[in-house]
């Protein structure tokens, strides 16, 4: 899966299998 961080240091984590994106806030 991709990995990438915004600049509110929200964590995206883009699920290629399931072809949908997960988003965690620190």
């Amino acid at each position: 899966y991709g990995l990438s961080v915004d600049g509110d240091s929200n964590v995206f984590v883009a699920d290629t299998g399931n072809s949908r994106i997960q988003k965690f806030s620190r």
